[in-house]
């Protein structure tokens, strides 16, 4: 008799798959999620990369540049002016892209269990 009601209460626990095929959609949705964090961490480190050789480019140009603008004038007194004028418009530049680079790593960091 107990191993009876045993039995019956193990039916009771059996679970249904709401679809045939649930299970399979489940591993491949997570399958994709994985490979989609994968990319998401190659894109955090490529965006890396980029950022500091255009900054380097950036710095190296601006410095070509005000020395080209002062040998074509040839008044070295200007070459003060010209590197602040430069500088004033690319340093709020590099400002702003190390924001951006910041939110796109708070944006897709890994979550904690809450």
């Amino acid at each position: 008799m107990r191993e009876d009601k045993f039995k019956d209460l193990m039916k009771l626990s059996k679970v249904e798959l709401p679809f045939n095929d649930f299970e399979e959609n489940l591993m491949f949705k997570i399958e994709m999620a994985e490979k989609s964090q994968s990319i998401i961490k190659k894109s955090h480190s490529n965006a890396l990369i980029f950022f500091a050789l255009g900054t380097l480019f950036g710095m190296g140009s601006n410095y070509i540049f005000s020395k080209y603008l002062v040998n074509l004038t040839g008044n070295p007194s200007n070459l003060e002016f010209i590197q602040t004028l430069s500088l004033i418009v690319y340093v709020p530049l590099i400002v702003l892209f190390c924001l951006k680079l910041i939110e796109l790593y708070k944006l897709h960091r890994p979550r904690q269990w809450e």
